[in-house]
């Protein structure tokens, strides 16, 4: 919900981009698993764009579409692209996960800077990250919320 509001958009491809550009290597590309990246993907996009620093934005489907282009990947992600996955909130990871494995179906060798979300369940998905060797990056941890 907060994702689709406009304050709430705005809020996110703020402090998205600011934490993209804390990371280490630069990055070109943001996306994720429809239907839940969509809305942080257009916000960070869109506000890279207004700070004068475009970066790209894709999303992955679950299945590849059976007609049309018949692609399960859409948007601007290329072999040459450095991606960060941009997740709402991560609990084990198996979404974006199905999104990695879809990105190196198709770009065996891209190169996927990291993973970025708003909040960590701390259920188990940076562990299964770090063992293909891709960071989790995120803004918040749950405790954040269950503080009294």
């Amino acid at each position: 919900m907060t994702a689709l509001s406009s304050e709430g958009s705005l809020l996110i491809g703020q402090l998205f981009y600011q934490a993209l550009q804390q990371l280490e290597r630069p990055t070109s590309a943001v996306g994720g698993m429809v239907l839940g990246a969509a809305p942080l993907v257009t916000s960070v996009t869109a506000y890279s764009a207004f700070v004068g620093n475009p970066l790209n934005g894709f999303l992955v489907r679950k299945e590849a579409k059976a007609h049309g282009g018949t692609k399960q990947i859409e948007g601007h992600l290329q072999a040459t692209s450095r991606v960060v996955l941009v997740e709402d909130v991560v609990t084990t990871g198996g979404s974006t996960l199905k999104a990695i494995d879809a990105i190196r179906k198709q770009f065996p060798h891209i190169d996927i800077v990291g993973v970025l979300a708003l909040v960590d369940r701390h259920a188990g998905a940076r562990e299964r990250f770090l063992q293909r060797g891709i960071p989790l990056h995120t803004l918040f941890g749950i405790d954040a919320f269950l503080q009294e």
